[in-house]
Formats: structure tokens, C-alpha cells, sequence
């Protein structure tokens, strides 16, 4: 009785593990650097440290303007350079319908602006 219980708690130990690791890879296979993961928590495995936009610039500064990080399981990608935020946001934007979009007060003065209260005088875009 013991030895079913512990190898099902092994079991499940094992399923869980593979489970929250399951997209770990996927930033890697398309050629984007990724900030360095935890073994279950993902990227953000230090919770006290830097965090907002001065890790986000940290990050910048270190992995360049297009950097991965894994928000526990799901991948995500952080683009830093306004002309591929811009194509994304304008001329590409129908084809990312179910994707979530931030932005990001470290990525460029623009964004400072708050992008969803520009009126249409401003020239950013």
C-alpha cells in the first residue's frame, strides 16, 4: 500500500514537472534569446529583486531590443524597438487577435505618451 501511494505521488510529482515545463523551448527553437529560466517558476524567478521598468531596461540593455521571457508556462516575447512595435500595433494587428499587447515605460520615450490617449496631432505614428 505504501509503495502504490509513493510511486503515485512520484507520479503526479513527475506530470506536474512536465506540465509547467511543457513550452519551455519554444522562444529557443525560433531563435529569440531568452532571459534565463527557473527550473517551474519560469523567468521570473527572483521576485525581490529588480522588477517594472528598471528590469525591463535591464533586460533591454542585456538581451538586445527582441528578448523572450517565460511568465511561468507561457512564453512571451518583449520587443523593445518602436518601428516593430508600431508595424505590430498598425499594419499587423489583425493578425494577432487572441494575443495580449503591453507596453512597456522602459522601451522608448514614446511610450511615456501613454499610446491609448495620443490624440491624432501628435506625429509618433
Amino acid at each position: 500500500m505504501l509503495v502504490e501511494f509513493v510511486l503515485a505521488i512520484v507520479a503526479v510529482g513527475a506530470l506536474l514537472v512536465v506540465y509547467l515545463r511543457w513550452n519551455h523551448g519554444t522562444l529557443e527553437k525560433l531563435g529569440i534569446p531568452v532571459v534565463k529560466t527557473h527550473f517551474l517558476l519560469g523567468s521570473q524567478n527572483s521576485f525581490t529583486e529588480v522588477f517594472g521598468p528598471e528590469r525591463d531596461l535591464e533586460r533591454f540593455e542585456t538581451y538586445g531590443e527582441i528578448y523572450g521571457v517565460y511568465n511561468g508556462r507561457q512564453p512571451e516575447i518583449h520587443i523593445v524597438d518602436p518601428d516593430i512595435v508600431r508595424q505590430i500595433y498598425i499594419t499587423d494587428s489583425d493578425k494577432f487577435p487572441n494575443h495580449k499587447f503591453s507596453s512597456g515605460v522602459a522601451a522608448s520615450p514614446v511610450w511615456g505618451e501613454m499610446m491609448d490617449f495620443i490624440n491624432g496631432t501628435n506625429n509618433y505614428l
